[in-house]
């Protein structure tokens, strides 16, 4: 399939101004649509191998820049607004819903101490029954083994095996508690939300430390070739600046 944009002028300036979208002015978009057709051209056959090809570049390069400067310009004015209402939004937004996280929070601090209770009621009383049943398991393994002994049946012997395997499967078992309260009208689920903070930087794994990219490369610019970090490499990346 063929690029009509690629060898159609006009093509090309239709497709810049399809990205209009009602807000943005659509003269801006048009002086950008003509600018790009002016020098596209120019830019795409140009060579730089002598120092009159190297001005004549940068002259054309500044002179993009500044249209591109011109266009940043242009959003900035016309987004001000629009982003000066949003804070206003925001801010309304976020003290309300600050006013209702400090309702949450009351709340939380009357319910969070009952369901513990309730949770740690059942838990307590789960094992309780475990105790119980593996108690009457280790009972009826005893009596097995004593009726197997007194009979000398292999039966006996077999299922007094079995039975002590159970046991010790039982044993190992966790307890399994539903940490939820049913409450009159609604359902309130306690969630451990479980967190962890550095007591002791010194026995932290290396490989739980992050890298703070942002002040080493800080560094790098001020420092440049002097800046000298064991395990850390300064380099540097060319680029043009127009004046």
């Amino acid at each position: 399939m063929s690029n009509s944009t690629a060898t159609d002028p006009q093509a090309g300036k239709d497709a810049l101004l399809v990205i209009g979208t009602g807000v943005v002015s659509e003269a801006i978009l048009k002086d950008f649509a003509a600018e790009f057709e002016m020098h596209k051209d120019t830019i795409e056959v140009i060579d730089v191998n002598s120092e009159e090809q190297l001005k004549n570049a940068g002259d054309l390069r500044s002179k993009i820049k500044k249209f591109s400067n011109k266009i940043e310009e242009q959003r900035k004015e016309e987004t001000k607004p629009l982003l000066d209402q949003k804070l206003k939004i925001d801010s309304t937004y976020k003290q309300i819903k600050g006013f209702a996280n400090s309702l949450l929070k009351k709340i939380d601090e009357k319910i969070i101490p009952f369901q513990e209770q309730l949770i740690r009621a059942k838990e307590e009383a789960a094992a309780r029954h475990k105790a119980e049943e593996l108690a009457k398991a280790k009972a009826n393994q005893e009596a097995l083994e004593k009726a197997a002994m007194e009979t000398d049946s292999e039966e006996l012997f077999e299922m007094a095996a079995t039975a002590e395997v159970e046991i010790k499967k039982d044993e190992e078992r966790d307890i399994v508690v539903k940490k939820s309260v049913d409450g009159a009208e609604a359902k309130t689920t306690l969630v451990k939300n479980y967190k962890a903070r550095v007591i002791d930087i010194n026995k932290v794994p290396r490989e739980y430390l992050i890298i703070d990219e942002k002040l080493i490369n800080k560094l790098a610019r001020e420092q440049k070739e002097e800046l000298s970090i064991p395990g850390i490499q300064v380099y540097y990346e060319s680029s043009i600046r127009s004046k």
